[in-house]
């Protein structure tokens, strides 16, 4: 995928979108700019979204977990972008970034 592609501007105003069309009902002004962690402003790669069509073409969306290759994919990447070895046991899956950061602070405090 080309960086161009995180370029284009979508408006998500008017979709039911909870960051934009939801400011004044949660209390925020309406000209505030939202800068959420999860709810991104750029299209999802086709890549992702190809991946996602043929796990919903399954039809069973119970529980899962990752394999060996999820790891080294982590590993792998942090390589590449930071020149950084990291080993497989320092990589600790969460639910989400909130929970991470809350159980980084319990941890360290």
């Amino acid at each position: 995928m080309d960086k161009s592609y995180f370029d284009v501007q979508i408006n998500r105003e008017n979709t039911m979108c909870y960051k934009y069309d939801f400011k004044e009902k949660n209390k925020k002004p309406k000209d505030c700019i939202p800068m959420w962690v999860a709810d991104m402003d750029f299209r999802t790669a086709p890549e992702i979204i190809e991946a996602l069509r043929e796990r919903a073409n399954y039809g069973i969306f119970g529980y899962s977990d990752t394999t060996g290759e999820y790891e080294d994919i982590v590993i792998n990447w942090a390589k590449k972008h930071y020149d950084i070895d990291i080993e497989r046991s320092w990589i600790v899956k969460t639910p989400g970034i909130i929970f991470a950061l809350s159980a980084a602070v319990r941890a360290f405090t």
